[in-house]
């Protein structure tokens, strides 16, 4: 993840419990969509404390996970756009140019970890990023 690309933070709500959303305000600088054409989610799913979000040990865990993520970012893969947080789940989704060599950098950048992260991947066609425009245009409307 690059420094200089502009993120923000908004919070909402599913079923009472908070959510957080952390995403790119744009996309980012030189990217065509049409040149990573398939959306991976992947989600972590916790138990909580009622609170709906992580505890702080998983949050730590969490944190790990995504720090090594952020070595298979880049033009070459793909960029991680939006993660969400609450409701006994964490996601994060990225936008790839290919899913197969995105899962080999994915399981290179995890190997080594102390433990197995337990995290479930999907991917899907979004080539025009709608799912991204959608959470972008959701927290415009609200400011």
């Amino acid at each position: 993840m690059t420094s200089t690309d502009p993120w923000l933070i908004a919070q909402g709500e599913e079923d009472g419990l908070p959510l957080l959303f952390r995403m790119r305000e744009l996309m980012p600088a030189g990217v065509q969509p049409e040149k990573y054409p398939h959306l991976v989610n992947i989600l972590w799913q916790f138990d909580t404390s009622g609170s709906g979000m992580p505890p702080d040990d998983v949050v730590d865990q969490m944190n790990d996970f995504e720090d090594r993520l952020d070595a298979v970012e880049g033009t070459a893969i793909g960029y991680m756009m939006v993660s969400i947080t609450g409701n006994g789940r964490k996601e994060w989704l990225w936008y790839v140019s290919d899913t197969d060599r995105y899962m080999q950098q994915v399981n290179r950048a995890l190997s080594g970890a102390a433990a197995r992260f337990p995290v479930d991947f999907q991917s899907s066609g979004d080539p025009t990023w709608e799912t991204f425009r959608a959470f972008i245009g959701g927290v415009q409307q609200k400011q």
